[in-house]
């Protein structure tokens, strides 16, 4: 685990080092005096370079025991799968989307979510969701911003909500 923080440590040290040199041939668009165009970014990567640099260096600090790195690893790996699930939610939201609509696809979305996450309470699990997702709905719908309606009945049913 510790040789993989130090990889990732150092690239991202070494890509930063590579875009901010790169960042000073941003053009300043006509300013000879003053703040030019590539503060912004070069900022960034300073920071990048530091956080980077501080994995780095934090990983030939530490020390641990053997049992100490299995049971990360298992941790790491538990979490990996978690972000790989929450990436996969995701996709068929946007997938089902057009067709379930906004309303009904995040309301189910944000139980999936939580439940992913380990909320086990069903009361939290519907209401939170179901406020959530009508608040954000209606006030979209007062700004005039289209969400996806959905089709047949989950169409019926914003309509019945909000139309």
């Amino acid at each position: 685990m510790e040789k993989l923080e130090r990889i990732v440590g150092l690239v991202f040290a070494i890509v930063a080092l590579g875009l901010f040199i790169y960042a000073g041939n941003i053009s300043k668009f006509g300013m000879d005096k003053g703040v030019g165009a590539e503060v912004w970014p070069r900022f960034l990567l300073v920071l990048i370079m530091l956080l980077s640099l501080g994995m780095l260096v934090g990983t030939f600090l530490k020390k641990k025991g053997p049992d100490e790195n299995n049971k990360e690893l298992g941790v790491w790996i538990k979490e990996q799968k978690k972000i790989g699930l929450g990436i996969l939610i995701l996709v068929v939201y946007l997938f089902v989307l057009e067709t379930v609509g906004f309303l009904v696809a995040t309301i189910l979305m944000l139980i999936v979510f939580m439940i992913l996450l380990g909320l086990k309470k069903k009361s939290t699990l519907i209401i939170v969701p179901t406020i959530l997702t009508l608040a954000i709905t209606y006030t979209f719908y007062k700004m005039g911003v289209p969400l996806p309606l959905g089709s047949g009945v989950f169409r019926q049913i914003f309509l019945t909500l909000f139309g």
